[in-house]
């Protein structure tokens, strides 16, 4: 049986005291250690969902920029073929006129020749009816 004595409160006093020793040297340190970890923890999930959304807005710019580029391009790319289909066309101007000149050039100097060998052609011309005729016939027909 259990009998209460003065070893019993002894007992008592050596927990007590020891619940006391224990306390200042292991839980403190292992309870500030336990909430330093979760402070760090709580900190390090804070900037992590920080840097998520700075990621997320940079991400956004960066579309955004992307976006403009394009437009930008486009317009510039829109804008440089008009500017070469307008310089097309008027190459195309300055050609035509160059083949139209040329052209009527050529023609008048075509008209020219004729007027220079048109007298010419009337007696070549009855020259050749002649031995077309000939030919034709078997025999010389006199005008």
């Amino acid at each position: 049986m259990i009998s209460i004595n003065a070893t019993l409160v002894l007992q008592v006093i050596h927990i007590i005291i020891l619940i006391f020793i224990l306390n200042r040297l292991m839980y403190r340190p292992l309870l500030k250690l336990a909430r330093k970890r979760e402070s760090y923890f709580g900190n390090t999930k804070n900037e992590i969902r920080e840097l998520e959304e700075q990621a997320d807005k940079l991400k956004l710019e960066f579309t955004e920029i992307q976006i403009n580029a394009r437009k930008t391009a486009s317009q510039e790319a829109s804008q440089i073929r008009g500017e070469g289909m307008t310089q097309a066309q008027g190459h195309l101007e300055e050609t035509k006129k160059g083949v139209s000149s040329i052209r009527e050039e050529a023609e008048r100097e075509a008209q020219k020749e004729f007027e220079e060998t048109k007298p010419f052609l009337g007696d070549e011309a009855v020259g050749l009816a002649g031995e077309i005729m000939e030919r034709l016939i078997g025999r010389r027909v006199e005008s």
